[in-house]
C-alpha cells in the first residue's frame, strides 16, 4: 500500500519535476544578466506540456490538463497585459515565463492564479522596500522578476 502511495505521489510530481531544473536555470540567468532567456523559457514550457500530455493521456486526466492549459494562457494574457501597461518595466521573458508557470499552476491548483501573482509581487516589493531602505538599491534599480515568479510559484504550491 505505501509503495503504491508512493508511486502515485512520483507520478503527480513529474511535471513539477520536468518544469524545476529548467526554470532555476533560468531564474539564475536573471539574476545574472536581467535576461530569462528563450531557450530555457521554451525548453521549460515544452518539457512541463510534454509530461502533462503523457500523464494526462496515461490517466485518462484531459480535464487537467485543459485546466493547465487555460491557467498557462491566463497567465501569458495577464503578464502581456502588464508588460505593454508597464512600457517595458515587465520584460518579454517575464510574460514568457509565465506560460510554464501558469501551466505547472493549472495542473496542481488552477483556482489559485491570484495567490501565485500575490505571491510574487509581494515579495518583490519587500525586496525591493527593504533595499531601498537599506541603501542597497536605488529607485531607478531593476529587479529580476523571474526568481520571483518562481518563489511565489512554489510558495502558492505550497500553502494551497
Amino acid at each position: 500500500m505505501q509503495h503504491h502511495r508512493l508511486s502515485q505521489l512520483l507520478i503527480n510530481a513529474l511535471p513539477l519535476m520536468a518544469f524545476f531544473p529548467f526554470a532555476m536555470k533560468a531564474c539564475l540567468s536573471d539574476i545574472r544578466t536581467h535576461r530569462l532567456p528563450n531557450r530555457l523559457n521554451g525548453l521549460a514550457t515544452v518539457a512541463t506540456v510534454f509530461t502533462m500530455l503523457l500523464l494526462a493521456f496515461a490517466t485518462h486526466s484531459i480535464s487537467r490538463l485543459a485546466h493547465a492549459t487555460l491557467s498557462g494562457a491566463i497567465a501569458f494574457l495577464v503578464f502581456l497585459s502588464l508588460s505593454l501597461l508597464s512600457r517595458g518595466n515587465l520584460g518579454f521573458g517575464d510574460v514568457k515565463f509565465a506560460v510554464p508557470c501558469g501551466l505547472v499552476l493549472g495542473w496542481y491548483l488552477p483556482s489559485q492564479l491570484l495567490d501565485w501573482l500575490w505571491w510574487s509581487f509581494g515579495l518583490a516589493a519587500m525586496v525591493a522596500v527593504f533595499g531601498i531602505l537599506f541603501n542597497r538599491i536605488s529607485l531607478q534599480h531593476r529587479l529580476p522578476f523571474g526568481p520571483f515568479m518562481f518563489i511565489g510559484l512554489c510558495l502558492t504550491l505550497a500553502t494551497s
